[in-house]
């Protein structure tokens, strides 16, 4: 560990592929941060899992997003979740739909994603099913409009519908309209709305359950950007949760 540690960052980016994997793992957790900056992605992934595990998560964040796009599935599954809340927003971008998939529950929580590392539609998708039960979260493709929604719906769920394709909201209000759902809310505009609840009306969608439907949505009238958007919803949903 102190010869590692005494390496210079030249030292390090001449390092074989043959020599970074000939690295003991106490020597890895000797590597400075300078140090496992300068290993070639090469380097990184000719490193065992046990390697991997032995990194310092200061050395985990100092890898470049390259490096991290490299790592092999195995190598993804041998991070710990302390080397896995390191990674920085660029570095989980990083990540391939593939890797995401290797990932496990404990894993995936400990992602940054509370400043601001938010997955991707593609990433999210990839991410197996018990993997999200392990988040407490359920992912459900929709395919075409009109498909069935499986997810259950009780007292204690809110609905809200994000469609910029309209056409796709009127089998899932439908069913969210007719649920015990404490909330149902749909985005778009007082026009959309209003044509909104004409369509469902010819669908024959009882009136009572039409009313249910919150539109626009969010306590913030005419939020447009996604954060302004979100914290709307989210305030309505909880002003809607407190009135039970």
């Amino acid at each position: 560990s102190a010869q590692t540690a005494a390496l210079t960052t030249a030292q390090a980016a001449a390092l074989t592929t043959g020599q970074a994997a000939a690295l003991a793992t106490g020597a890895l957790a000797g590597l400075s941060t300078a140090d496992a900056a300068a290993l070639t992605t090469a380097d990184v992934a000719a490193l065992t899992t046990t390697e991997i595990a032995a990194l310092l998560a200061a050395d985990v964040k100092a890898l470049t997003t390259a490096d991290i796009a490299g790592l092999s599935t195995a190598q993804v599954k041998a991070l710990t979740t302390a080397q896995a809340a390191a990674l920085t927003t660029a570095q989980v971008a990083a990540l391939s739909t593939t890797q995401l998939a290797a990932m496990t529950s404990g894993q995936l929580a400990a992602l940054p994603t509370a400043d601001g590392a938010a997955l991707t539609t593609a990433q999210w998708v990839a991410i197996p099913p018990a993997a999200l039960a392990g988040l407490g979260l359920s992912l459900e493709r929709l395919n075409s409009p009109g498909q069935p929604l499986q997810t259950a719906i009780d007292a204690w769920t809110a609905v809200v519908l994000l469609f910029h394709q309209h056409e796709w909201e009127n089998a899932l209000l439908a069913h969210a309209a007719a649920s015990p759902a404490f909330y149902v809310g749909a985005l778009g505009s007082r026009r959309t709305h209003r044509e909104r609840q004409e369509r469902l009306a010819g669908l024959g969608v009882p009136a009572e359950q039409i009313a249910r439907i919150h539109g626009p949505i969010g306590l913030i009238d005419r939020a447009r950007d996604p954060g302004t958007l979100a914290l709307s919803v989210l305030a309505e949903v909880a002003s809607a949760r407190a009135a039970l």
